[in-house]
């Protein structure tokens, strides 16, 4: 196979890696390369780009002097939020591909390959589906795949008119972008931690670019039941709360002219959203239909607990905004 032949078949994809997860202690890039290390593409046509504090980037040089991948480039960046981080890749990366995960997250082994068949067939971004998974219990667990599905199935969408799944929506630790729509979109940084892979969905899809869903495109992120309850779902709380305000097209606007019972009202159609969602995203895995439906009283308790977090996250930005928003914007 010819050089041309090789940039055709295997084009040179940038994977993006921040280490403000890693900063707190969720997981680390060392894991993440590894997970890079074994996809079913070449290493060689793999670009590391890692950016985080000076004193990550001083560590990482001496982790990882010698590699197989075409090349691991660390980049410092003090002082600056988690959005930030991953813009960063467009004055740095030398990709035709640009894929996106975080240092908390371990890609599955067909994760890039997937992404770049999409992309190559014309996607502008790809989604995937996106597990839980630690050292207790395996991202095949039904706990687990529950838990991911109320946290992150809402990526998954599917077509009215032909029940198939597509892309519904996009989060930052599992996307691949074809470069140059990166270059023209971004992330808003403007939000710190919070709304900005939801809204950079919205305004590709406003711009007519497509993004397509690839099941196999899958990623595997650190679990705590702590984290998943007390952190990750409170915040979401304050990003519902901002996202009706911020995003024109969201569904259901007139629940934030309620009140006080915007948080109660949310929480119920967010439990009622949770069921065919745990439909799609376990069709996407091919879970069994059995499986899947006895899984739902899984699902039910499992998003009561999630959603009155939420619940609590909005009631906490109703009574305190400004706190609120500081907490949520770096967590």
């Amino acid at each position: 196979m010819s050089i041309n032949e090789m940039k055709t078949e295997y084009p040179i994809v940038s994977v993006v890696i921040e280490g403000y997860n890693e900063l707190l202690d969720l997981g680390t890039a060392k894991d993440t390369l590894a997970a890079l290390a074994n996809q079913d593409y070449p290493a060689n046509c793999i670009e590391v780009i890692l950016v985080g504090t000076s004193a990550q980037v001083d560590k990482w040089k001496t982790q990882f002097s010698n590699t197989q991948f075409y090349g691991v480039k660390p980049f410092a960046a003090d002082g600056i939020n988690y959005y930030e981080l991953k813009n960063i890749c467009v004055n740095i990366a030398s990709g035709q591909v640009f894929a996106f995960t975080d240092s908390d997250v371990t890609p599955r082994k067909g994760w890039i390959s997937s992404g770049v068949e999409k992309i190559k067939q014309g996607a502008d971004a790809v989604v995937g589906p996106s597990l839980f998974g630690n050292n207790k219990f395996h991202a095949d667990n039904v706990l687990m795949r529950v838990a991911a599905s109320i946290a992150w199935g809402f990526v998954i969408g599917e077509n009215k008119n032909t029940n198939s799944l597509i892309a519904s929506n996009m989060l930052s630790h599992n996307v691949i972008f074809n470069a140059d729509s990166f270059r023209q979109f971004q992330f808003d940084a403007n939000y710190g931690r919070t709304c900005s892979a939801v809204l950079l969905y919205k305004t590709l899809i406003k711009s007519n670019c497509k993004v397509a869903l690839s099941p196999n495109q899958q990623t595997i992120h650190s679990f705590s039941w702590n984290w998943w309850i007390f952190q990750y779902h409170r915040r979401i709380g304050y990003e519902v709360y901002k996202l009706r305000r911020l995003d024109d097209s969201y569904p259901n606007k007139w629940i934030s002219k309620t009140k006080l019972l915007e948080p109660l009202l949310t929480l119920m159609w967010h439990v009622l959203l949770d069921i065919p969602r745990w439909s799609r995203f376990s069709k996407a895995l091919n879970e069994s239909f059995l499986r899947r439906w006895l899984s739902f009283p899984v699902v039910v308790s499992l998003s009561l607990i999630a959603r009155s977090s939420e619940m609590l996250g909005m009631y906490a930005t109703l009574a305190n905004p400004e706190k609120m928003r500081q907490w949520a914007e770096n967590a």
